[in-house]
């Protein structure tokens, strides 16, 4: 997320709560005010998820499980790692043990037509079913990034994304 992406989002956050001029002890009521209006509005996004499904863009059981789990908004992210990830190529580059490593070549677009091949390294435990991608967009945005679901999903087979990637 960019610096301006940023301050828009925190900006949208205290819209009309919070001005240039306001007081600290205005602010902290104002903000307790802001955390409220986040939570009801999380809530209705839940309510929502439960009565309306997006259709799966693969058949894929991962996919499946995710849109049981996840509300609307959160799995709209999902499904869209899920729709460029066949942009992905993987290759294995090294096993040591449990331990392998693959690097996958993202098709990015950029600029409309024009697309840029981007390298990411992931590394794969399979005792541990784990998964890290050099992307890091688990660790920034708490969704599997379409680099490691391409490796849990293409080559090594795993049918149910273990429980640590799924946050609330």
């Amino acid at each position: 997320m960019s610096t301006t992406q940023r301050s828009e989002s925190i900006k949208a956050f205290f819209d009309g709560y919070v001005g240039p001029k306001t007081p600290l002890k205005k602010f902290v009521g104002d903000y307790d005010n802001a955390l409220m209006r986040m939570v009801e509005n999380e809530r209705l996004s839940d309510f929502g998820s439960y009565n309306k499904m997006f259709p799966l863009i693969t058949l894929r059981s991962i996919e499946h499980q995710l849109q049981a789990i996840y509300t609307n908004e959160k799995f709209k992210e999902v499904q869209e790692e899920f729709r460029v990830f066949m942009m992905c190529l993987p290759s294995l580059l090294k096993c040591e043990c449990a331990i392998s490593k693959y690097e996958v070549i993202d098709r990015v677009r950029v600029n409309g037509d024009f697309t840029k091949e981007v390298k990411y390294c992931v590394y794969f435990n399979d005792t541990e079913c784990e998964a890290k991608c050099t992307c890091r967009l688990f660790e920034f945005r708490g969704i599997m990034c379409r680099h490691a679901l391409i490796v849990l999903t293409l080559v090594k087979d795993v049918k149910d994304l273990p429980s640590k990637y799924i946050h609330d």
